[in-house]
Formats: C-alpha cells, sequence, structure tokens
C-alpha cells in the first residue's frame, strides 16, 4: 500500500491559509464585493443575521450568519467549484484581468479569514435552480473533506428570500457560518466599521449609479424585527462628489475644489513589456469655507470626516486598493485638507506590485518615505535610476510618479498655511494693536517707525498716514488687496491702524517677498512659492507646536537657523557678483542701512 506524500497537506495548509493577511472583517467582504462586480452586479446586499447567546450569565446578540448577495450573471457547477478553490479562477490568464479580478484566491481566503464554513448558491436561470457547493474547514482538518464538493441542486434559504429587496434572475449568494475569527460581534459595530471603507473602495461604482450595496441585519429568532437597514453612500476621499458621507454641510455639495487648474488630471506614461499605460494623477484642496467655519475646523464632524480620509488614494479598475497613511505627517493638521489620487490600469499591477489580497502596493508604497531619493545604504536617486534601467526594471517610472506626487502636496501644505495665515494673522494682529498690546510685533515696529521718523523725516507713505482720514484709507488698503486678488474673508480684517499687512500667496518672481506702500501702510507679501517660505517662515507656524515632541521642536529650530544662514549666504553670493564700483558699494549701503533698521526694531523689543 502506497502513502501519498503531499508537497503541502492541505489539513494543514488551510490552517496557515487563514492568516492571510487581511486586515479586518470589512476588506475580507470586500473581497465578494469584488467577485460580484466582476460578474457584473449592478445590486449588492450584505445581509446579517443576529441571534441571541449568553455571555458570563447575561443576554446579548450577536452575528450568527454573514449573506452576501449579488445580481450579477452566476456561475455554472464548473466555475463553481474553481470559485472555491484556493489559486484558481477564471481571471488567472492576462487576458482576462480587464476588470477588478485577478488572483483566484479572494473567495475562498477571505472567507476562511472570519469563518470556518462558507457556503455558495448560485444560479443563471432562477433562483429556483439555484446550485451548491461548500468549504468547511473542520471538515478538512479531519481529512473528511478531500476536494470541493461536486455541485448539487438545492433549494435557496428561505431567510433570505423573506429579506432579500430583490434576487435577480442571475446572482450569488456567499454565507459565512461558525463565526470564529470576526472581530466585531454585532451587525451594528460590522456595519459602522465597514461602511466608511467599502463606501470608499466602490465609492466610483455607486456614484456613477452602477452599483448600490445595501446593508441589512435582522433578529434570526424573529425575521421581521429589522437591526439595520441602509444604503451605503459614496465615501470620496478627494471630496469632489455630492450626496456623499461628509456630514453636514458638505453632505449635497464637495468640500474640496480641483487643484493644479488643468494639472488637476493628468496622465504620466509608463512602460512595461514594450508597451505604455497611462498612470492618471488627481489632487484637490479643501475649500476656504470648510476651514472658516471654526478656529478649530478639523473638530467639527466634517473635519473629523476629512481626518479619516487623509492620504494618497491608490486606485485600481476603478476600485480603490489603499488609502496610504505615509504620505501624511500625523503633527501635521493641513494633511486632512487635502486630496491625492493615484490611478493605473490592471497591465501595471507587477510594476505598482499588488498584493494578492488587493490591500497593497508595495513598490509604489515605499517610495513614500523615500525623501530625496536616498535608501539606507545611502545610494543617490542617479544611482539607483541607472541601476534599474541597467536592468530594465519598470519601477524606475514610480520613481518621478512619487517625486511629482511629494511635491504637489508640499505646494497643497503651503497654499492651505497661506490662506489660513491671512486671516489668522491680520485678525491677531488687529487685536494686538499697539494701544493694547505693545509688546506685539506690530506694537514694537510702530515704536521704532516714530523713533526714525523723528530722526529722518517722514516718508511720503508716512504723510499720508498722517493726512488722510483713517476710514478713507482703511477703504483704499482693502480696495487694493481685493484688485490684488485677496479674498473678502482676509480683506475685512483689516483697517488703517495696522502699519503692516503681512499677506501670503504664490508669486511669479524669485523673490522671497515684496513691499508695497500704500495709504500710510506697508503690504508686506511672503511669496509661498519660495522655497525660503517653507524652510524659514512655515516651520515657525505656532498651529501645532504644542502637539510636537521635543525633539521635533528642536529639529525646527535648527532647521530655522540653516534656513537663516542660507538666505544670509545667498546675500553674500549676490554681493559677490556685483562688479566693483558704484553698484557694489550700494548694495552695501542698504546692507547697512538695513542693518540699522533692523537694530532699532530689536532695541524696541528688549
Amino acid at each position: 500500500m502506497s502513502v501519498r506524500h503531499d508537497i503541502v497537506p492541505a489539513h494543514l495548509a488551510i490552517q496557515s491559509m487563514r492568516d492571510n493577511g487581511y486586515k479586518n472583517a470589512a476588506y475580507a467582504l470586500a473581497e465578494l464585493l469584488d467577485n460580484a462586480i466582476q460578474a457584473g452586479s449592478s445590486k449588492l446586499e450584505v445581509i446579517c443575521s443576529e441571534d441571541e447567546i449568553f455571555l458570563e450569565d447575561k443576554r446579548s446578540n450577536c452575528i450568527k450568519n454573514v449573506y452576501v448577495l449579488d445580481n450579477g450573471s452566476g456561475m455554472d457547477a464548473k466555475t463553481l467549484r474553481l470559485s472555491l478553490q484556493f489559486g484558481n479562477g477564471t481571471h488567472l490568464d492576462p487576458e482576462n484581468q480587464k476588470g477588478i479580478g485577478k488572483f483566484g484566491m479572494g473567495l475562498p481566503s477571505s472567507s476562511i479569514s472570519q469563518c470556518t464554513r462558507v457556503e455558495v448558491y448560485t444560479w443563471q436561470k432562477g433562483h429556483e435552480n439555484s446550485i451548491y457547493s461548500y468549504l468547511d474547514l473542520d471538515e478538512v482538518r479531519n481529512q473528511t473533506l478531500m476536494e470541493i464538493p461536486e455541485p448539487v441542486k438545492k433549494p435557496f434559504p428561505e431567510e433570505i428570500l423573506s429579506q432579500a429587496e430583490e434576487i435577480g434572475k442571475s446572482g450569488t449568494l456567499v454565507i459565512w457560518s461558525n463565526l470564529d475569527r470576526l472581530m466585531w460581534k454585532r451587525s451594528t459595530t460590522l456595519f459602522r466599521n465597514s461602511e466608511h471603507l467599502i463606501g470608499r473602495l466602490y465609492r466610483t461604482f455607486i456614484d456613477r449609479d452602477h452599483l448600490s450595496i445595501r446593508l441589512l441585519a435582522f433578529n434570526a429568532r424573529n425575521p421581521d424585527l429589522i437591526i439595520h437597514d441602509e444604503y451605503l453612500k459614496p465615501n470620496d476621499p478627494m471630496y469632489l462628489m455630492s450626496n456623499t458621507s461628509c456630514p453636514e454641510p458638505f453632505t449635497d455639495k464637495p468640500m474640496f475644489e480641483k487643484y493644479g487648474g488643468k494639472a488637476y488630471a493628468y496622465d504620466i506614461k509608463v512602460k512595461f513589456k514594450k508597451k505604455n499605460y497611462p498612470v492618471t494623477l488627481r489632487f484637490t484642496k479643501s475649500k476656504k469655507d470648510a476651514r472658516s467655519m471654526s478656529s478649530s475646523p478639523g473638530g467639527l464632524p466634517h473635519g473629523k470626516h476629512a481626518a479619516k480620509n487623509a492620504g494618497v488614494s491608490i486606485m485600481r479598475a476603478g476600485r480603490e486598493i489603499d488609502l496610504d497613511t505615509s504620505w501624511t505627517s500625523p503633527s501635521d493638521p493641513r494633511d486632512r485638507w487635502w486630496g491625492v489620487e493615484i490611478d493605473f490600469p490592471t497591465e501595471l499591477d507587477e510594476v505598482f506590485g499588488l498584493s494578492n489580497n488587493k490591500q497593497s502596493v508595495r513598490n509604489f508604497s515605499i517610495l513614500a518615505s523615500f525623501e530625496d531619493y536616498e535608501e539606507e545604504d545611502g545610494r543617490s536617486k542617479a544611482e539607483i535610476m541607472e541601476e534599474l534601467e541597467l536592468f530594465e526594471d519598470n519601477r524606475k517610472d514610480l520613481f518621478d510618479i512619487a517625486h511629482n506626487i511629494r511635491k504637489n502636496i508640499s505646494q497643497i501644505r503651503r497654499d492651505l498655511r497661506a490662506e489660513t495665515e491671512k486671516i489668522k494673522s491680520v485678525a491677531e494682529e488687529t487685536k494686538n494693536h499697539p494701544a493694547e498690546n505693545p509688546n506685539s510685533p506690530e506694537g514694537i515696529a510702530a515704536r521704532a517707525d516714530e523713533e526714525i521718523e523723528a530722526e529722518r523725516g517722514p516718508t511720503k507713505n508716512d504723510t499720508l498716514r498722517k493726512t488722510l482720514p483713517e476710514k478713507e484709507r482703511t477703504k483704499i488698503i482693502r480696495q487694493s488687496l481685493l484688485d490684488g486678488g485677496e479674498d473678502k474673508e482676509f480683506v475685512k480684517h483689516v483697517t488703517a491702524n495696522l502699519r503692516y499687512i503681512f499677506q501670503y500667496k504664490k508669486m511669479e518672481t524669485t523673490s522671497f517677498f515684496s513691499v508695497e506702500p500704500i495709504a500710510g501702510s506697508i503690504i508686506i507679501t511672503l511669496n509661498t512659492n519660495h522655497p525660503a517660505y517653507t524652510k524659514l517662515w512655515e516651520i515657525t507656524n505656532q498651529d501645532d507646536l504644542e502637539s510636537l515632541e521635543k525633539e521635533d521642536l528642536v529639529e525646527r529650530l535648527r532647521n530655522a537657523k540653516d534656513s537663516l544662514k542660507l538666505i544670509l549666504q545667498a546675500w553674500a553670493r549676490f554681493e559677490d557678483y556685483l562688479p566693483d564700483g558704484k553698484e557694489k558699494d550700494k548694495a552695501q549701503e542698504f546692507r547697512m542701512d538695513w542693518g540699522r533698521m533692523a537694530k532699532r526694531f530689536f532695541q524696541e523689543m528688549e
């Protein structure tokens, strides 16, 4: 009698397969929804039955079974058996990988991550003709189940006939029972933790009315008792959709706007196997009114919703694979107010490194922390790109995509900071007028101004300050700011009492800042497009200083010091390039005169 020596004994391997990396039940459910969408479903119902159990002499309701019903094309007997096999399926051939499906692991792998028994009913000519098969881990462990059972005709479950809103002429029903690994024991908890994720994964299908997803729970002993019943709304991390799960006042209108004008959505060509495929990048930024409703907009319901969606959304075939949070900083409150979406076709799965459970793209995501293109071994971008080129490694294109995303995120952060500071800084300076707070920067500058004016005489701008009525000066200053493109929310805080007015905007110039005397005040515009703004000004922002650890604060101070050195070195180099004579003498005079002014201002601070 011969003894079988299987390479991987099924009853042992299947136990290890249960630890297959699904983050939670919502991701496991998503695999079943993928199969349904691949089969052409337009309607999905996730149904839970709850039964009463005793825990420590207390009664409690607990999920008994989970049902996933679709109205897709259904399966024949051969396909049904394949669908319950690990590593098999109808989309393994590259020619068939045009949709969501791919690896043939979805149904059995996701199911056993949550339960020990999965049953499948499927039909193509009415549910009365449904065929049935199953997979039971206890039977596999006991070696009483050695292969997927031959599908048989079996009556459709009565509990679903009574609860389903509609059963299509074709479709599939998957049932999970013996839920030994389901983290969330009650249907309300399962749905609460699933609706945000599932609504986000399938947002494009739901938004385009190609798909509806119903979440229903009922009492197993009293089926007429409905515990939960709702249809999912799309959850859009780009916040451009209407009628979404975002709280009021942004449920029925977009909370973000497209960023970059024509560059909002553009394609980058990635070459793979001698063909070019488009990878689409999209960027959004929150509208100003989403952040001006409160001094702490992040604490409002829509702000908390945005915080859950912070990250880069990685899309494949219209379905989100991952919301990659490694592109965000936990200490930066701005990261909830931008959106980035990268959309790649199925043909580039190998290039991006798509995982078999469709929860990550390892080759791309690792680049999020790949600052300045240097790895731990110190290789530069040029060296890495040369190596990838040498070995014809298509991942080289991902470096440029990642750089593009990182560059745009940095710019959006600067824009968000500038917009916020426009309102906050002017309001703060108005509140801290020297009459009320002589130690404010505005108060210090006002005292220094008076002393310098007494010594050197008034400028034309000083004369206007004394001769024009305050009301008229305020009107002139506000109109000038509006003509320059400032928003009304910023301008309404401005008064002629302010000797210096700071504003923040992108400027098409190499200047770090500009100066414009007007009606007795001086408008100082910081160029948010200039590297010095990010390295010197922005890192001293006080909004998030209290939340930073000591090491982060020290790092910010060190960066500020280094940035100041760079500015001084840049001036020194500028002087060095000037020809000997009047130009160089004039520059040195400017530097000394500016130094004298600064000295007087700082003396007032002491």
